[in-house]
């Protein structure tokens, strides 16, 4: 009985993945190259295609590793996470987990968190579009509603919080300067794709970062505002809390106004 083609797919994605041979006894010799060479050109230009798909997505952190240890670091993600996507776009998810569980990885916390923070830039990139609340619209805002107010950020938002200084050491490489030591330092960061289409991030204080939790977290504007009297002077949360959101509307932060009917 002739087996589906199914099978055939089968057979070789075990080949490219795990070296299994079965597959070469359904293809035909043909010419001087025998089955054997043919089928791991193959396996080498899907192998050398995963390499690309790495480096594009983590350029620096391929820089700050250098050549050896991108290689290793690329051979053994290949092993331990082949692609189960159709799409490549998702093939290097996993990445900053395999850094931080494998050696000599795992020995340098902070090359895992590059490349999450490097992922996350991708993630952000890549972001659904969506409309933005203008600065207009906000001002807008009747001032019975804005006790009320509740707030979703634009879908290509997101925030980095992290225990080194990777920010910094991503921004040096980017900018082709030698790398700070990496080092404990608390960086969080929020991340956005501008409406010129550009990635940006921005470090935030304490305050701001409350901000972005608490309204991330459904609160509204009079709950936001009772954070805000932890970290800063009662008199100054009302002027702090509005002026930031009228920034984050200018910068395109903000994708919906919603609890204000």
């Amino acid at each position: 009985m002739k087996e589906p083609l199914c099978v055939r797919q089968q057979q070789m994605m075990e080949f490219l993945l795990q070296g299994e041979k079965k597959i070469a006894n359904h293809i035909v010799q043909q010419g001087a190259i025998s089955v054997d060479t043919r089928l791991h050109i193959y396996r080498n230009a899907y192998q050398v295609r995963l390499r690309e798909t790495i480096d594009t997505d983590h350029p620096l952190t391929g820089v700050y590793l250098g050549d050896d240890l991108f290689d290793q670091m690329v051979q053994q993600y290949i092993n331990i996470y082949p692609s189960h996507y159709r799409s490549l776009r998702h093939f290097c998810d996993d990445l900053p987990v395999f850094l931080a569980d494998n050696k000599p990885f795992s020995e340098h916390p902070q090359i895992a968190e590059l490349a999450r923070f490097e992922r996350l830039l991708l993630c952000v990139f890549d972001a659904p579009d969506a409309a933005t609340v203008s600065v207009e619209a906000l001002g807008e805002l009747p001032p019975q509603n804005w006790p009320e107010m509740k707030i979703h950020f634009h879908p290509s938002v997101r925030l980095f919080e992290s225990p080194w200084n990777v920010v910094s050491v991503w921004q040096a490489i980017k900018e082709e300067q030698s790398p700070p030591d990496s080092r404990w330092s608390t960086e969080e960061c929020l991340l956005w794709r501008n409406r010129e289409k550009m990635t940006e991030f921005l470090h935030v204080g304490a305050a701001e970062l409350c901000m972005v939790k608490e309204f991330q977290h459904g609160s509204n504007f009079a709950r936001v505002c009772e954070a805000l009297l932890e970290i800063i002077p009662h008199d100054e949360v009302s002027v702090f809390a509005v002026s930031t959101l009228s920034k984050w509307a200018q910068q395109g932060l903000i994708g919906v106004l919603y609890g204000t009917e």
